[in-house]
């Protein structure tokens, strides 16, 4: 429950901040076509840094969720009002 309050969180920001750098995007691909794009891949490529570089993702569990843990999160899902 509290990783989804996180996440809805992150959303909700992410949300916010685009409603203020879409103007700036805009502004930027009226006069240099290309330098959104750049700006974009730029920050994919950082991102991308950051989730092979990040202790927290390289340590993660690869091993899939086990069956009770698929019920667990079924069970879940049915007590928030989700099918």
């Amino acid at each position: 429950m509290g990783e989804q309050a996180r996440v809805a969180g992150a959303i909700a920001a992410v949300n916010g901040v685009n409603v203020v750098l879409a103007p700036a995007f805009v502004w930027l691909y009226e006069h240099y076509h290309s330098a959104p794009f750049l700006l974009n891949m730029t920050m994919m490529l950082a991102m991308l840094v950051f989730a092979f570089t990040n202790r927290q993702l390289r340590n993660a569990d690869p091993a899939p969720a086990t069956r009770d843990d698929q019920t667990l999160a079924g069970l879940e899902k049915s007590d928030e009002g989700g099918v």
